[in-house]
Parts: C-alpha cells; structure tokens; sequence
C-alpha cells in the first residue's frame, strides 16, 4: 500500500496539486463513497440502501419515478434490473393510468429484497486472466454480464446491465435480437472492455458464425463494423447452463399461449450460413442476375437466329465469359460490379476513366463499363476533396468603377502585425482613395471595431462621408459596430469574398509598397509608425500608373515643395497649378483604360465559370491547416454548401445545408473558390441499349473531381435541373465536353461497353 500510496502523491506533486489532511483518509480497508460501500476487491451499496428498504408502496406514478431513480442507481447489481422493474416502468408513461396489481408489487418486493440482502460486486481488474461478457435477449428486455476471474471456473461478476426493449426491437427475429444484445451490452460496457482481451457468452448458436462469415444486410453490417473496435471472440453455451442470465426473461413467458403460424414457425429459424467456393459464387451470381442468366440459357440452349445475342460469349465451366481479341474475360453480374470497379478505382489509384476501365478489361468485362465508372469516379469523396481542376481558373475580372469624386469609394485594409512600437501601436490601417488613389496611414493598437470607428470618424471630419467602403471580412469589418457607423451615416460597405484579396487589389497593391518603404525607411523594429507620414508623402507623390499623375496633384491640382535639397526648386513646373475637378475627369478616364486593358490580360487565362443558381450545391476551397504540409491536406471543405445567393462579380453567398437547429457556417466565396455537385441520372439497371456510345474519346488527361451521395435536404433540388434532366437521385461535378481523342498508350485496350 506504501509504495501506491507513494506514486499518487508522487504524481499529484508532479501536477502542482495539494491534498487538505483533514479530508483524507489513509489506511483504512472501508471506505463509503458516492452511495457504494468500497471494500478489499468489491464493491457493495451504501447506506442508501436503507432508504430502499423503508420505502413505502408507491401511491401514484411520481412516487414510482422516485422508488426507479434510487434503485436504478444500483441496478449494475441486480441482474435483468430491466425486465424485474419493467411492470413499474409501465406505470410511469405517459397518459398511463395508475394501477398497482400483482405484478408492481412482486415488481417492487424483488427489488428490495434483491439490494437488502447486500450483493456484492467485484472491482474490475483490466490485467485479469479470464474476462467473459453474458448475454441474453427477449422479447421484454435486454441484459449483460461482465465477469473476470482467474480461471473459468472461478468467475466473479463486475457489472451487470439490462434495459426494456423497445416495440421495435421485441419484434426482432431471435437471433438478431440476441446479436443486438451483444451490441448493446459491449457499448455498454465499453469503458472496461475496450484494449483488453474477452470472450462473449450467449445461447445463440448461430451467433457463433459471426466469428468467422460476413453478412451483406445493411443492419448487421453497421453493427458488425461497431464489433471491429472490440478484441474479443463468441462462444456459445446452451441456456441450461445461461440460467443466470436467461430464466427471469423465460419466465415472463410462461402463461403465453403457443403461437404455431407459419409466419412464427418461420421467425424462430435461425439463420443458415453456406460456404462455397468463389468460383461457385460466381456461377450463383451470374445464374441469379437477369442479362448474364439469358446469355447464358442462349448459349446452352439449342442453335436458332436469335442467338446473335450470345455472339462472343462462352461458358467454361458453367462461367460465363466475354471473348475479346482472343481472350477470355469474366462477365461481372450486376452485384459484383461495384465491387470490381471499387478495387480498379479506389484501390487502383483514383485515376480516370480511361485508365480505370483499361484496368478492369485485363481481366473483366460488363455491358456499360465507360458509363458505370464515369458515374462511380463522379461520387468518389476523396477525388472531390483532393483534386483542383486543372487549366484555366473561372471567374473574370470584374474592375471596381472610379468614383466620380476624391472620397466617394475607399477602400480599407489592416497590415500587420509590426513589432510593438514605444507609443504601443501594432498596426497599420490603410485607407486608400479609388478615384486618386490617395493613400492614408494610420497606426493602432489593435484590430478591434471600436479602434476603425475611432480613425473614420476622425476621416469623416476632414474629408467627409464617403459613399462606399470596401474591405476584407476581419472580424472589426463584420461587427455589429462597424455596421452601425455604415448605417448611420447611409455608408454603402461592400465585404470582398473569403479568402479572396483579390476583390480589394486596390489596397492589397498598396500594403506590398508600404512594407517595402518601411522596411527602408525604419532604423528600428520599433519605431516604424515614426516613419508614417514620410512614408504616406512618398505614396502620394509618386506617378500612379493608371491616372499618370501623382495621387496629391489629382487631389489638390499642384505638386508640392519638401524641403529635398536644390534641385527641385530649379524645376519650372512645379508651381503650376490645374483645376482638381479637370484632374480628375482626366485621371478617371485613364482609369478606365487600365481596368479595360488589364481585363482583356486577365481574361485571356481565365474562362467564364459555372453560372451558379440559388439552391445549388456546392465545395469550397477550404485554407490548409497550419503547421502541418499543405501538400496532403484535403483542397476543400467535405462539409457540403448551398448557394443561398448570387451576388455580383461572380460571387455567391453560400451557406451549410441546414442542420439539426444548430448555427451553420455561411460564407460569401468566388466562383474560383467553388466546385459543383451537379446532379446526375441514375438510368435503369436494365442492360438493354447500354453501351459505350464515347469510346475513341481521351479522357485520360482529365482527373474527374468525385463528389458523394447528396444530403437529404428538400431544399437542394431548386435550381438544379437547368438542362432538363429528369431525374435528381446522384450528384457529381461538372465535367468539360470537349471532345478528346483515345490516347497512345490504350490503342491496344478495348473501352467498349
């Protein structure tokens, strides 16, 4: 007990915690806590109890809640608690009348009687030699048992849970019922089960399969794949020796009448597991599936004219095979061609169409081959998280129009951070002028709504209330601060797209300018915003490219005198002066002659893009994750999104398809930023008419982006049947439809359905 005793306090002083004396208590062999009564290796209940033993019958269904929730606290001792307290239970639902019989009293008495005589339980012990989890089913409850020993004939219970089972759940066949036991317990006990080694015991026979086959029912596949986090392996026992945990769910049974229908004669048989070869698979497969069936009836049938339909198939053994160029390839049925598609594909290297389908014909053919794995690559996840289109991004430019006077638009940025000067400023707010390009620079101590308030208003005092603002979405531009100054003052603000700097160029080109002059100008980290106005004189009397004049001559009409030494007071050009207004129509119209110019090079690498509509489905590019190498973290959101708006200079308010009341993420993003789910027909599985009507088409060079099954939301259909398709069951990403020609190195393939 020292040496114990010693590593928890070692550990408690390793975490800079104390212990009071006065509550701690060392070397005692009882110790009572949170209503258990704590002993050498066991466990028993508490002084709680007692209250239990003295409770009267209850006299309405409040007083049974009350009797349930103290019981219930120890019901990990009593084993079926669920099926013993189920005739009470009754009583508490809801619009249930009240009445106290022969059953809520046994009901009642059994539980007293069961916690008064003092069980115990032992403590769990994670290195035990032998840990075994028994369980049992009904049609009323579910219960477990947990027990660890040193050997299997010396076992001790640990745990004991039950619960009622639901209308549902009594309507199982027997033996998913008792598999859903196991489920329920092991979740159950999960906590004491998970990293160790244990057996399960149960009366089902056909349980003991689980060990070994696999099932393709959807139910029992989720549960079996709830099993794989779990170490552990079924036996079976018959119930003349599960009596422990099987007689009380028996019992309830046994005024029933026998119920001999066929339907119950046809419940109560237990499921039936063949094993076979796949070779054997094969041949049931295609023998059960309707277009390999008639092929194969044709060729085995007598010779006639209609049998132009088996023409380059043949059976070998009773498989049916494709002849292609010599070579026999397997015809897949219907319900094995997800699966062969899944290997070439998934497994295979998420390459395209081509290469898929090149890889399945070394070995395996279908009818609609091309078609199927265009459908499959277009609902791969990975493929639509992972890949970026490549060639030309969408979008065009869109240039912002020059304001008809100094001030009218402006647009705003934070740079930043700077190391912290003597005067506690961090930051720079730039303002920048989008008719003269006039720059201002104002150094803060913070980012916050309150300080952006603080400099606009001191600008609205000197040069007056412009009629729009553009900015970023920092959190200062977005607050409700910010927006009350806007309103207030009939301020139009424009928020640019996230993560999109582009849609604010005009102060973006000037921050770069302004970190290289400071970085120049400052003869120290942290005295940069003493270097504010010099740096502020150079932005603006420097010639802008697009005005061809310099930001103060456009304001003002003249350049200015700086005392900069002999040379510019020689200049005869320098105390000319023009009307600003005359300036300024000038510069406006060389403004739109540079927007118009830098349109034509910018669009010239771009194209168009998807013309998005109000419901649509969409990804979006989501920024790497810092830290770590931003070469294998996913490119977008896996979170789905819906275009909740279209707004102008392709962008779109896009939001997260509604969730469970909870606050979902809506953002405003660029169609560069954006990939589509379009939604795609899902034809009929029949065979007939399918080909592949696109071979001698490349799709080699195209990396088709996937996309997953749509969530279920009403809402995601508007707007998405632009092109007359009749169906909405899949979505995928839109594809290019160009025409392409077969590649090289696959003139030796078959691509044909």
């Amino acid at each position: 007990m020292l040496e114990d005793l010693e590593s928890v306090l070692r550990a408690l002083a390793d975490a800079n915690l104390t212990l009071k004396p006065s509550k701690c208590s060392f070397g005692i062999r009882t110790l009572d806590y949170l209503g258990f009564r704590i002993t050498e290796g066991e466990i028993r209940p508490g002084r709680k109890v007692d209250a239990l033993a003295n409770f009267p019958r209850p006299q309405d269904a409040h007083e049974v809640r009350r009797f349930l929730g103290l019981a219930g606290y120890f019901q990990r001792f009593i084993v079926k608690y669920a099926e013993i307290a189920e005739p009470l239970t009754q009583l508490t639902g809801k619009d249930v009348p009240y009445c106290w019989q022969d059953d809520q009293q046994t009901a009642f008495d059994t539980l007293k009687d069961k916690l008064c005589t003092e069980p115990v339980v032992a403590m769990y012990n994670p290195n035990a030699a032998v840990t075994e989890v028994h369980t049992d089913a009904s049609a009323k409850a579910l219960s477990g048992i947990l027990f660890q020993g040193d050997r299997t004939t010396d076992l001790r219970m640990i745990y004991a849970v039950s619960k009622r089972a639901t209308s549902a759940e009594s309507k199982y066949h027997s033996s998913r019922l008792e598999l859903y036991a196991i489920i329920w317990t092991l979740n159950r006990l999960r906590h004491y089960l998970l990293g160790i080694r244990f057996t399960v015991i149960t009366d089902c026979q056909a349980l003991v399969y689980l060990n070994v086959h696999k099932t393709t029912k959807p139910q029992i596949a989720r549960w079996y794949e709830i099993l794989q986090e779990f170490d552990f392996e079924i036996k079976y026992r018959p119930g003349t020796r599960m009596s422990h945990v099987d007689a009380l769910s028996r019992v309830l049974y046994d005024g029933a009448e026998p119920d001999d229908s066929v339907d119950v004669e046809i419940s109560n048989r237990v499921d039936v597991y063949v094993t076979m070869t796949k070779h054997e698979a094969v041949r049931l497969l295609q023998a059960t599936d309707e277009g390999t069936r008639r092929i194969i009836e044709l060729l085995n049938g007598e010779p006639t004219q209609n049998n132009n339909e088996a023409t380059g198939y043949q059976v070998t053994e009773g498989v049916l095979y494709k002849v292609h160029r010599g070579r026999p390839l397997l015809v897949v049925p219907k319900s094995m061609r997800k699966g062969v598609v899944i290997a070439a594909y998934d497994y295979g290297g998420h390459f395209a169409v081509d290469r898929t389908v090149a890889r399945i014909t070394d070995d395996y053919w279908f009818v609609g081959m091309k078609r199927y794995v265009k459908q499959h690559i277009a609902m791969c996840v990975d493929c639509l998280t992972n890949k970026k289109p490549a060639g030309p991004k969408p979008g065009f430019l869109h240039p912002i129009p020059p304001g008809r006077r100094p001030f009218q638009t402006i647009h705003l940025d934070h740079l930043g951070p700077f190391e912290t000067t003597i005067t506690k400023n961090k930051y720079l707010l730039v303002l920048v002028d989008n008719l003269t390009k006039y720059t201002m620079l104002y150094p803060c101590k913070t980012t916050n709504a309150a300080a952006v308030v603080r400099v606009l208003d001191k600008f609205c005092s000197e040069r007056g209330i412009p009629d729009r603002i553009i900015t970023d979405r920092g959190t200062c531009f977005t607050a409700n601060a910010f927006g009350k100054f806007c309103s207030d003052r009939e301020i139009r603000h424009t928020l640019n797209s996230t993560r999109h700097p582009q849609a604010n160029g005009q102060v973006e080109r000037a921050n770069r300018t302004i970190v290289s002059l400071l970085s120049v100008t400052a003869t120290e980290h942290n005295n940069w915003d003493t270097q504010l106005r010099y740096v502020e004189n150079m932005l603006n009397t420097a010639p802008n490219k697009s005005t061809t004049k310099t930001p103060y001559e456009t304001l003002h009409g003249y350049l200015p005198r700086f005392h900069k030494g002999i040379l510019p007071t020689l200049s005869l050009t320098r105390n000319n002066w023009r009307d600003p207004q005359e300036i300024q129509t000038e510069a406006r119209r060389n403004i739109i002659d540079a927007q118009r110019a830098m349109k034509i090079s910018h669009d010239r690498k771009r194209y168009e893009g998807v013309r998005y509509e109000v419901g649509e489905v969409v990804v979006m590019t989501k920024p790497p994750v810092p830290h770590i190498s931003a070469k294998l973290q996913p490119k977008y959101r896996v979170k789905p999104l819906q275009v909740m708006e279209v707004l102008p200079g392709d962008t779109y308010r896009v939001a997260e398809l509604a969730t469970d009341g909870h606050e979902v993420y809506a953002t405003t993003a660029h169609v560069s930023q954006l990939k589509s789910w379009t939604v795609l027909n899902e034809k009929d599985d029949s065979d007939e008419g399918e080909d592949d009507s696109d071979e001698g088409k490349d799709d080699s060079d195209e990396e088709v982006d996937g996309t997953a099954n749509p969530p279920k939301n009403d809402e995601i259909h508007a707007g998405n049947n632009r092109e007359g398709r009749a169906e909405q069951t899949m979505m995928g990403p839109k594809r290019s439809t160009r025409t392409r020609q077969t590649p090289k190195y696959l003139e030796d393939y078959s691509t044909t359905g």
